[in-house]
């Protein structure tokens, strides 16, 4: 289908270029005529300006600027478009001296300026319709694109949601029980299960009840995470040479991110970076500011379980959120060595 667009907008181009140029229509654009083959030169180069403002207005500078920072778009566009039709003014000025001499730069001041102004004006009104026409191209681009993305959202949305009720036995009732086992050890007076159920319940509140939109605050998130490490904690006593470091920046700014977004890289964390036979290290941290995000989390490996395959299905899950929670706007980098393993998520808002 690509490749037909692309064919389809060549034939355009090429048929728009003969049409002018044919010889039984005799058509003239300014100066240029038909007749004396001054018109096949001077439409060939408009053509290649042209075809440079529409693209380079339509696929480059559109999407890159137009969502992200509306002043430098204008400024940059205003900028590309006074470039090239003045490149291009210059060029036919040039020819035109070369090819009609009699029209050259040597005749009255007059002439001169008439022919410079016409020149000026044909050319950089033909540019102007060109841009006119980018800029619809490439609106409509960004609307199919942003069209696609959101029915992808609401798929992956649908299929996460069916994903979810398939692995989960009534996870209400489930919550429910908690909340009668945290009230039972309350009574038995077993303060320390009741706390732990306590984390538990809620970080289940929280996956059922707070995270149905695309971004939560990231101090619920932290939250969140808080409550799912302590659980992780259980696995090992005080005496155990474990060493959590955490660092959550402002936790509680209201800065918006993806639910669940994190979790995968700590899970991994806790599966491969703790031993209790020997020194283990996990070191979490968050910095954010402006419209910039860098989570970082570390945590050694142990040679017993160094060969295993990283993340696996978890992984392969968060880079599939990224591409459509944060499309071009996220940057995950992992990093392995034989005794540790690292991973830098930096995302963009806005």
């Amino acid at each position: 289908m690509k490749r037909l667009l692309i064919s389809l907008q060549i034939l355009i181009w090429v048929a728009g270029l003969l049409f002018i140029n044919w010889p039984s229509l005799n058509l003239s654009l300014g100066l240029f005529r038909t007749q004396d083959g001054t018109m096949l030169i001077g439409t060939l180069w408009g053509t290649l300006i042209n075809m440079i403002i529409f693209y380079g207005n339509a696929t480059y500078l559109l999407p890159r600027l137009v969502e992200v920072n509306l002043k430098k778009y204008i400024y940059s566009a205003l900028a590309f478009f006074v470039l090239f039709s003045s490149l291009e003014s210059v060029v036919d000025l040039a020819y035109l001296h070369y090819s009609q001499p009699q029209f050259g730069f040597f005749n009255s001041a007059e002439q001169i300026e008439n022919t410079f102004f016409n020149l000026i004006f044909l050319v950089w009104s033909f540019n102007f319709v060109f841009f006119l026409i980018s800029m619809g191209y490439g609106f409509s681009k960004i609307w199919l694109k942003n069209q696609k993305h959101q029915m992808a959202l609401k798929e992956e949305r649908l299929a996460s949601e069916l994903a979810f009720l398939k692995n989960q036995i009534n996870p209400h009732f489930l919550f429910n029980t908690l909340n009668n086992l945290f009230a039972l050890s309350r009574r038995n007076g077993d303060l320390e299960t009741s706390s732990q159920i306590a984390k538990l319940a809620k970080l289940m509140r929280y996956m059922l009840y707070e995270t149905n939109t695309n971004f939560v605050p990231i101090s619920r998130e932290i939250e969140y995470l808080e409550n799912y490490i302590e659980l992780q904690k259980l696995r090992f006593s005080a005496t155990d040479d474990v060493h959590i470091i955490l660092d959550w920046g402002n936790k509680d700014s209201s800065y918006p991110i993806a639910p669940f977004i994190l979790l995968p890289l700590i899970e991994n964390a806790f599966k491969f970076g703790i031993s209790l036979q020997k020194k283990s290290v996990i070191d979490i941290s968050i910095q954010h500011e402006s419209n910039l995000f860098r989570f970082t989390v570390s945590n050694t490996i142990h040679k017993h379980i160094k060969n295993d395959t990283f993340g696996g299905i978890g992984l392969q899950n968060l880079n599939k959120r990224l591409r459509l929670l944060y499309p071009d706007k996220h940057l995950l980098d992992i990093q392995t060595t034989d005794e540790s393993y690292k991973a830098i998520l930096e995302l963009q808002n806005g």
